[in-house]
């Protein structure tokens, strides 16, 4: 009965998160677009479902108090846009200004499926264009598409040439607050900074105007957030040349407290979260010293809660629950249960997490 019950727990958490924002293959962001001044973005997606995708562009601008005059596919894009796209079929989107006078302006996109429960698969990526004043295309980006994500971090070896894009975008209007913290490459910190983001505002800075004052080659950036964000890091290099940098979600490392039974395991985990789904491996630890052997998780998270399971052989299975979970915080403190099928039993434990790093 145990063993059911916790796989309608499974089932429940996981049709659950179905539902939340930005859902892979049923969505895609792009935390910064660009186009006028010589700009143009190029929208690539295909949908590789059985059934025709059925959704919505919606492009918003990063400084709401300017005109916004985005084109998308020579027809203004004031409001969202209706978009169909047939079983396996491949369409492009290009983003340019109505307005030259306007110069360069930015913003981040949406597509959003009007119909997620329908059988489509919608994948895509981006492409900056830089033209020249006759029209020739002096340079070109390519970018993948942002996942809601709580952690990343960003090597560099140029400080002056890192810029970063961050949005925000949510269905419960909630408010994320993105903290920045920069170290030098002897892993020296030097720097923090802070950035609120609204629902549906959009942030692009370089690292220099996060933390002006700072002189710096190379180093790292590590970016952390109490909601899930959206975010794009691109390099510009002296000329004008361009590249991206992956902007994924990274490991965070916890020291692991179990106690159960009158017995206490010690140990290291692992995590990352690829909102809303979790990954990660658990070490265990005997007087500090990490013992052969690693457990691999999976999980969600769920309006706050980790729910993380793992499968022992063939008998036995592990559930662990943190009811308020989030990356900036120290100290995490939640159960677990260890479940062993045949003969049935279940021992219930205390689970305490503090971060390393």
């Amino acid at each position: 009965m145990k063993y059911v019950s916790l796989l309608l727990l499974v089932l429940s958490v996981s049709a659950t998160a179905l539902a939340q924002d930005l859902d892979a293959g049923k969505h895609l962001a792009f935390a910064q677009i660009a186009f006028g001044g010589g700009y143009e973005t190029l929208l690539n997606m295909s949908n590789r479902g059985t059934a025709a995708f059925n959704g919505t562009l919606t492009l918003l601008p990063s400084d709401r108090t300017k005109p916004f005059p985005a084109l998308v596919d020579g027809s203004p894009a004031s409001a969202a846009l209706n978009l169909a796209l047939n079983p396996g079929a491949t369409a492009s989107l290009r983003i340019t200004s109505g307005d030259a006078s306007a110069g360069t302006l930015s913003g981040f996109a949406i597509i959003a499926a009007t119909n997620p429960e329908r059988a489509s698969l919608l994948e895509g990526n981006l492409t900056y264009y830089v033209k020249s004043a006759d029209g020739t295309i002096v340079d070109s980006v390519g970018v993948a598409p942002s996942r809601p994500i709580l952690q990343a971090v960003i090597p560099f070896d140029d400080f002056q040439t890192v810029a970063l894009a961050l949005a925000n975008r949510n269905s419960a209007n909630q408010t994320a607050t993105v903290r920045l913290m920069l170290f030098d490459d002897k892993n020296a910190q030097i720097g923090r900074a802070t950035q609120t983001l609204a629902n549906n505002e959009q942030v692009p800075r370089f690292l220099y105007q996060f933390f002006p004052g700072v002189s710096l080659t190379k180093g790292r950036v590590e970016i952390q957030a109490d909601q899930p964000f959206l975010g794009t890091a691109l390099t510009f290099v002296k000329g004008g040349q361009a590249s991206s940098l992956p902007f994924l979600p990274s490991l965070k490392l916890y020291d692991v407290r179990l106690e159960a039974a009158g017995q206490t395991f010690t140990g290291q985990a692992y995590i990352a979260v690829d909102f809303p789904y979790v990954t990660g491996y658990f070490v265990e630890t005997v007087n500090g010293v990490p013992q052969p052997g690693t457990e691999s998780q999976i999980g969600i998270l769920k309006d706050g809660r980790l729910e993380l399971f793992d499968v022992e052989g063939s008998n036995e299975l592990f559930h662990a629950r943190i009811p308020a979970f989030n990356l900036t915080q120290q100290t995490h403190s939640g159960t677990a249960e260890f479940i062993v099928i045949n003969p049935p039993s279940v021992t219930q434990a205390t689970l305490t997490l503090t971060a390393v790093n």
